[in-house]
């Protein structure tokens, strides 16, 4: 799995749950891809390949394969399915300095799960009002 949706998952989102065929690719200069499109900004490219390509699209940047999820209709995808599927840790993986080691994204699936019940209580509008 590589950057957001294992090959087996970014299928089904993008053949709306029980299709085979893989998600578009954006065309790209080989080895550096989608990066210089990226770099000049990621909203714009986004925008841009949502209209042309649908809800659900790939972008190569470099040795990497980002494969984007837009819209309830296909992201429901990222976060129900199996970790074995597809991996939130390594996508988002970047946050670790945010919120520091052994927290969230550093820690295995299981941990992690733990975590996400923690925080959701702790983020419920009513406790959120009593802080």
């Amino acid at each position: 799995m590589r950057g957001g949706a294992s090959g087996a998952a970014a299928r089904r989102a993008a053949a709306g749950g029980g299709g085979k065929r893989p998600p578009p690719t954006i065309p790209g200069a080989p080895v550096v891809g989608g990066l210089l499109r990226f770099l000049r900004g990621p909203i714009p490219l986004i925008r841009a390949e949502y209209a042309r390509l649908g809800p659900v699209f790939t972008v190569p940047i470099l040795t990497r394969r980002i494969t984007f999820l837009i819209g309830p209709d296909v992201s429901a995808h990222f976060f129900k399915s199996n970790e074995s599927d597809m991996s939130q840790q390594e996508v988002y993986r970047f946050n670790v300095p945010t919120f520091g080691p052994g927290v969230v994204f550093d820690v295995d699936y299981q941990v992690r799960q733990e975590q996400f019940r923690f925080f959701t209580e702790a983020l419920r509008a009513n406790k959120l009002r009593s802080y």
